[in-house]
Parts: structure tokens; C-alpha cells; sequence
């Protein structure tokens, strides 16, 4: 049976154990990778914790008003940096913004093309090929995972496979650029 959104849950005894479980293991990993002196302990620690035991079955939960909060704090934080000096080298560096939306499409597009090669739909069923057109797009867009995962669904793609391929990019990208820097 489906399970109700994170925001749609009421808070009951089960289900605030298994968040305050969750957040004690993601504690538990940050503290241990800071103590290894490993990279972005209180990021990548906790994100391959609770990724580890959401894979295995385990019942890692969040509660949405403490992601909210989370994702308050970080878009207010990113958003201290934009002051008048910033916004002006951006202004001057339109050009260079602009080729980075350029290459970034481009990088979407191919990426899709190459999925929608390397995974075909079934061909006998007409829908089955247009959501796979969508899922392969939705895939490869250079873009935030909730978000690419939002807009596959409106137009009928498989939501899991665009949720995978985000998370394993984010995840590939996360965890190897920190240590080939550290």
C-alpha cells in the first residue's frame, strides 16, 4: 500500500522514533568521519548512512518541517553571498553564465539521448515509448532531483528511474569531488 507524503503524516510515537533514529545515525556517521578527518563529514556521512540503510530496508524516516527548516537554512545562507559586489561580476559575466546554460543543456540533452539508446521502451506499446522519451529526458536534465522528479511525473515518465539517475549522479558527484580535493 502507498505511503502517505512526509508532510501528510501525523507525528505518532513510530514514526518520531524512527526519525529521531535516523537523525541519531546520521549523527553517529558525521561524528565518526570527523573524527577520520574525512571531507564534509557532516554531509557526506550522513548521506551515505541513511542512503546504506534505506537500501537495505531499514525504516529511515524525515520529518518535513525539519527539511524545510534544513533547506530554509541553506537557501538563506547561499543567499548572504549575493551582495551588490557579486550580482555586478555576474552582470559582467553574462556571457560566461549564459555559455554555462548552454553546456549545461547540451549535457542534459546528450545524456538523455544516450539513456533512451542504452534503455529502450517497448515498442509495441505506443505510451510505453513516450514515457520513455520523458523518462530518459527527465534523467539526463542538468537539474535539482525533486524537481526533474516533479516535472516527469506531470508528463508521465517514470518517476523511480528519474529519481535513480538524479540520486546516483548526486551521489557519484558528492562523495568523489570532496576526496579527489581532500
Amino acid at each position: 500500500r502507498p505511503r502517505p507524503a512526509a508532510s501528510a503524516r501525523p507525528m505518532t510515537p513510530r514514526y518520531a522514533f524512527r526519525t529521531l533514529a535516523t537523525l541519531a545515525a546520521a549523527l553517529a556517521t558525521a561524528l565518526a568521519w570527523r573524527a577520520l578527518h574525512l571531507p564534509l563529514p557532516w554531509m557526506i556521512g550522513p548521506l551515505l548512512v541513511t542512503a546504506f540503510a534505506s537500501l537495505r530496508g531499514l525504516p529511515t524516516t524525515s520529518w518535513a518541517p525539519l527539511r524545510n527548516a534544513g533547506q530554509w537554512a541553506i537557501g538563506t545562507t547561499l543567499g548572504l553571498y549575493f551582495t551588490p559586489e557579486v550580482t555586478a561580476l555576474v552582470l559582467r559575466l553574462w556571457w560566461a553564465v549564459a555559455l554555462a546554460i548552454a553546456w549545461a543543456l547540451a549535457l542534459g540533452w546528450a545524456f538523455s539521448w544516450w539513456l533512451l539508446r542504452v534503455v529502450p521502451a517497448d515498442s509495441a506499446q505506443p505510451e510505453a515509448e513516450m514515457a520513455m522519451w520523458a523518462t530518459s529526458y527527465f534523467s539526463g536534465a542538468i537539474g535539482g532531483a525533486s524537481e526533474m522528479t516533479l516535472l516527469a511525473e506531470r508528463e508521465g515518465a517514470r518517476t523511480d528511474l528519474v529519481a535513480a539517475a538524479h540520486s546516483l549522479r548526486l551521489l557519484l558527484v558528492t562523495v568523489t569531488i570532496p576526496f579527489a580535493f581532500s
